[in-house]
């Protein structure tokens, strides 16, 4: 098993504000290893981090290790399908038609976004994505993948851009989410599309607890997304590299699902920053799904479920 190092992020700068001054949430969150780490919410505007990853053994593992040995979504095939059958649904509803569009799938992975994407008639398709043998494996299947990561990708001289961009359990997992968004508004179309959907609501540690029943997959899911956002931080990150939400929704107050478009970017002066929001959400948002998820209840709901077939 190859582990990158994990390192405090109260070293570092804030990636949305810049500011230095952190806060210890009332919370820890996992770790490779079933250990616990803290985690960090700025004081000066909310953004929530809990390790810093990025280092140059952190590139290598995505590049090299990732999809061999720490994540296997071909397990749950049927569930990632649903998933982009309905992101598909909510791009349409917002544009219509797809025949004329082109789309870029960043961290497309195992091609579950191209292939769907393939299918329904778009100009054209194209992806980005660090795994070496993900990128090789779409590139035989005939797809046009970049192997890479999206800062590599930005300093090729392409000056091509997309109608529709896909973020589907990307940004939360992002070296620097602001950075990111900043490169990905010089890709998108003057009436394109952006959609993202994060792991878990606002990404909050809510499919993280060990205590909830996840699968062998997701075992590592919070190390690779050490971002958690609520809906003030998410915009601010937003309106400050060039967007504006389009559409939110939470799925059973799990997912986080939204579409933005591109406008002007906002002065970090003008945006509405309000740390001690953020305080007291993940203060009441833990609370919630700790009881909620909590051992005790899922051996209670078992039981339940089948009394209620019994019953039919």
């Amino acid at each position: 098993m190859s582990h990158y190092k994990m390192v405090s992020f109260c070293s570092r700068p804030c990636p949305l504000c810049g500011g230095k001054d952190w806060k210890k949430a009332p919370f820890t969150e996992r770790t490779f290893d079933d250990g616990k780490v803290a985690v960090f919410i700025c004081k000066s505007c909310g953004m929530t981090p809990f390790f810093s990853t990025y280092d140059q053994s952190y590139e290598k593992l995505l590049k090299e290790k990732y999809y061999e040995e720490h994540f296997y979504s071909s397990s749950d095939v049927d569930g990632y399908s649903k998933i982009v059958q309905i992101m598909f649904e909510y791009i349409k509803l917002s544009r219509g038609s797809l025949e004329s569009l082109s789309l870029l799938d960043i961290g497309c992975g195992e091609g579950f976004v191209l292939k769907t994407a393939k299918t329904l008639g778009f100009r054209k398709v194209f992806g980005i994505e660090p795994s070496r043998m993900e990128a090789t494996k779409l590139t035989r299947l005939g797809y046009n993948v970049f192997s890479g990561l999206l800062e590599e990708y930005k300093q090729t001289d392409t000056n091509e851009k997309f109608d529709i961009i896909t973020l589907v359990f990307v940004l939360d997992a992002m070296k620097d989410p602001v950075k990111a968004l900043e490169k990905i508004r010089g890709l998108i179309a003057d009436n394109g599309l952006l959609y993202i959907r994060l792991g878990s609501r606002y990404g909050t540690p809510l499919l993280y607890q060990k205590n909830f029943t996840l699968t062998k997959p997701n075992k590592y899911v919070a190390s690779y997304h050490p971002y958690y956002f609520t809906r003030s931080s998410l915009a601010n990150c937003l309106r400050v590299t060039g967007w504006e939400f389009e559409w939110l929704t939470n799925e059973n107050c799990t997912h986080t699902t939204l579409m933005a478009k591109p406008i002007k970017p906002v002065p970090k002066e003008k945006l509405d920053m309000n740390a001690d929001g953020v305080y007291q959400y993940f203060i009441k948002w833990r609370l919630f799904s700790s009881v909620k998820y909590s051992p005790l209840v899922q051996k209670l709901k078992k039981p339940l479920k089948k009394v209620l077939q019994l019953e039919k």
